[in-house]
């Protein structure tokens, strides 16, 4: 079979394409780049894809493409003679490459006989197993472990050349025959020698039943008579409680009227007493009252105090507003003050602005002497006469403004005073009177009296509810006292029960025994039944050594089998080994489990695979790959390396490449590498005797 293209949406890939050539074909590309997803691919392409693995590691989820499109591939051969296209879509979710066609190349003729299970077969002429542990070799995959269909393809070649039998299935159905008659506690033989133990218990239990039996009738009915016995004591100690129990109702009926007596006193004491609700709003509001009557003080005071400051600012006016304006000719007096009043804001006007209306006065009796000082020196100025005229009216203007404006503010201050002490005191006069209300026979104003009077309907108020909860109490004790006695221990009750008890464990012995002795039957018929059982054992019993003889005879056979293949499987591989290793090693054993051992050219003894460095390890499971390969399949079966030369050095890897060059003149070799080293050696050890390939796009 030689590839010639495979394309496919898998994975990391997205309609990728890999062009192949005859020969060795040289892919190189870096880690992640998907040259184990191209091997998977082609393992898919050929046997199909295992739909029912599970989890994250199963190929249908490790390798859905990344894209999110349907998995697909088209993988193009040439076979038996023929050009042919292999294609597998999903049609359906749950069967990712599910659909499989297999038709002549350019045509619609399908290929008669290749289904999607047999394709692998068809093209390859092995099985997937045999394919996977020879023609693909993957560096994490190197060593060889051993399967039935390898197994028969190894046998066929030693043997008469059919393949439909195995010794590791052969074996597996002899142990399972084995198991089935004796494995450990299970099988046949041990059912049966459980069976007639049984049997032989059943035959010794019976004598011993009869007297059991007897024991257990004469136990019963001693019981009984004790049970009796205690029963009528029982009824005695029942009637002499009812007695008592009567008495204890009629004491407690009296109790109960005496308390709903009580009740119906309190309740009339309580008709006339306010709500409990309002006799605790009333003490709070008593608990309020003498602050509230502080609060109204204070603010009576304040309310004064603003309407002295009201008056005073008022006469501020009258006076400012009283001054006559300057007159035509001549400077009077009272121009120039006004110019000196005006100076003296300007250079205080912070101070008078800012004073309370208490202190104008004082401010502007400080004012006019300022200006009565500034007169000589305003007539000295020279200014003129008209000029002092209207700049002691302008200062007398704004004299005026200002007096106006903090009579208006005193004004404004007093109505909000008047307004608070009149807020105050109407909250004060509304709480005292719904105090009162409450009270109407108390006079007003005795605060004293009205607290009195709320304390004694709250003592009244939870003198009832004592009373109302002592009530209820005693009905319910009534009550359950009327509904009977309270089933306590009697002094009988302790051993009734004990006796009680073990009258039904007797009587359960009883039936348990005769069930016993109706189930053993006829002691003939045990003896029958346990006859039949050991003939059955002696049957399987020599069945049992027949069939171990038979495994042993097949394991010697087996044994004889590896040893003609071994050594032909040995001498091959250590020939390749040897060209792997520039001949240091030139032996090669391998046990019946395909363990691998090797030996150097000047030494006498072979070491284990897991005595050898990696590198040296992983040359021998190479040599031991590629000599099955040349044994077990056809001559033009292609070989896949995926990383196979990683951890060899420089100059094994040369060795390995100068084989597999010469072995690639028989059979396609499809080399899949990370590292950059197998192209310089080829391009100058073999030039243009090898393919370079490289992934592209359809």
């Amino acid at each position: 079979m030689e590839i010639k293209r495979l394309t496919g949406t898998f994975g990391t890939l997205e309609e990728d394409t890999l062009v192949l050539s005859p020969g060795l074909n040289l892919i190189h590309a870096p880690n992640e780049s998907g040259k184990s997803t191209w091997c998977a691919l082609l393992r898919v392409m050929l046997y199909g894809l295992a739909t029912r693995a599970r989890g994250a590691a199963a190929d249908k989820n490790r390798y859905a493409p990344w894209s999110g499109k349907a998995m697909q591939g088209v993988l193009e051969v040439r076979a038996n003679g023929m050009d042919l296209t292999v294609t597998r879509t999903t049609q359906r979710s749950n069967a990712p490459m599910g659909a499989f066609s297999a038709l002549r190349t350019g045509t619609a003729d399908p290929v008669p006989g290749v289904t999607a299970a047999s394709c692998g077969e068809f093209l390859t002429g092995v099985p997937r197993e045999v394919f996977e542990r020879s023609a693909f070799i993957r560096q994490s995959g190197l060593a060889i472990d051993q399967d039935p269909e390898l197994e028969r393809r190894i046998a066929a070649l030693i043997t008469s050349g059919e393949e439909d039998t195995s010794y590791i299935e052969a074996a597996e159905r002899l142990k399972k025959q084995l198991n089935r008659r004796r494995h450990n506690k299970t099988g046949l033989l041990p059912q049966l020698e459980r069976e007639m133990a049984e049997l032989r218990s059943a035959e010794d239990t019976g004598s011993q039943l009869k007297q059991q039996l007897t024991e257990a009738r004469e136990n019963v009915e001693r019981l009984e008579h004790q049970r009796q016995k205690l029963e009528r004591q029982r009824a005695l100690q029942a009637q002499e409680g009812r007695a008592q129990a009567d008495a204890a109702v009629a004491a407690q009926e009296e109790r109960v009227r005496a308390a709903e007596d009580a009740v119906n006193v309190l309740r009339l004491s309580v008709a006339g007493v306010p709500d409990r609700s309002e006799l605790e709003q009333a003490l709070g509001t008593l608990a309020t009252l003498s602050g509230s009557q502080a609060a109204v003080d204070r603010a009576a005071q304040s309310l004064a105090a603003k309407k002295r400051q009201a008056e005073e600012a008022r006469r501020q006016r009258e006076a400012a507003e009283a001054q006559e304006p300057a007159g035509e000719t001549g400077v009077s007096l009272l121009p120039a003050l006004l110019a000196a009043l005006l100076a003296g804001i300007a250079a205080g006007g912070v101070a008078y602005a800012l004073a309370p209306a208490y202190l104008l006065p004082a401010a502007l009796g400080g004012l006019v002497l300022a200006a009565a000082i500034a007169v000589p020196l305003t007539l000295r100025r020279g200014k003129g006469a008209r000029a002092a005229r209207e700049q002691a009216e302008s200062a007398r203007q704004q004299a005026a403004a200002q007096a106006r404006q903090a009579d208006d503010q005193a004004q404004a201050a007093l109505s909000e005073a008047r307004q608070l002490w009149e807020d105050l005191d109407t909250a004060l006069r509304q709480s005292a009177a719904a105090v009162f209300a409450l009270f109407p026979q108390i006079p007003q104003g005795d605060l004293e009296g009205v607290r009195r009077a709320a304390k004694s309907g709250l003592t009244l108020h939870q003198q009832l509810d004592q009373a109302e909860a002592a009530a209820a109490e005693a009905r319910q004790q009534l009550a359950l006292l009327r509904q009977g006695p309270r089933q306590e221990e009697a002094p009988t009750d302790g051993p009734l029960r004990e006796v009680t008890d073990q009258f039904h464990a007797a009587q359960g012995t009883l039936q348990y025994l005769t069930g016993r002795m109706q189930a053993l039957g006829d002691p003939a018929q045990l003896a029958a039944e346990r006859a039949e059982k050991e003939a059955q054992h002696q049957v399987l019993t020599g069945e049992y050594e027949a069939i171990r003889l038979a495994m042993d005879t097949l394991a010697e056979a087996n044994a004889q089998l590896q040893g003609r293949f071994s050594p032909e499987l040995g001498k091959k591989s250590a020939k390749i080994f040897a060209k792997l290793t520039n001949a240091k090693y030139n032996k090669v054993l391998l046990s019946r489990e395909l363990a691998v051992s090797a030996g150097e050219a000047e030494e006498s003894v072979v070491h284990d695979a897991l005595h050898l460095s990696q590198g040296t390890a992983d040359q021998l499971y190479l040599a031991v790959r590629l000599a099955i390969c040349d044994m077990v399949l056809p001559p033009d079966h292609p070989l896949i390396l995926d990383d196979a030369l990683t951890s060899f050095d420089d100059q094994r890897m040369e060795a390995a490449l100068s084989y597999l060059m010469e072995l690639s003149r028989q059979r396609q070799i499809l080399l899949f590498t990370c590292q950059e080293r197998e192209g310089r050696y080829l391009s100058q050890a073999f030039p243009h005797q090898y393919h370079t390939v490289s992934f592209s796009k359809q």
